[in-house]
């Protein structure tokens, strides 16, 4: 349900904890990259991700300012 959100609302970016983020990563085919906010396994999702800032979201378990639920998470600004 996250990964469909994601490619649905045209994100392409985003950091999220690692239990999320490369099962993201992998379910769209890398058609949405999501680096580690906390462990990184894959340092080329760090760069790609930290050089589109300006368009990545942070994919947060808790409410933050600003965000917006979307299956059980919440897409936070950068």
């Amino acid at each position: 349900m996250i990964a469909r959100h994601l490619e649905v609302r045209g994100i392409k970016y985003a950091a999220s904890d690692y239990w999320l983020a490369y099962p993201l990563s992998f379910l769209t085919n890398e058609r949405v990259i999501v680096t580690s906010a906390d462990l990184v396994r894959i340092a080329t999702y760090r760069t790609i991700v930290d050089q589109h800032q300006d368009e990545a979201v942070r994919i947060m378990r808790k409410p933050c300012p600003g965000g917006t639920s979307i299956a059980g998470v919440y897409l936070c600004p950068w």
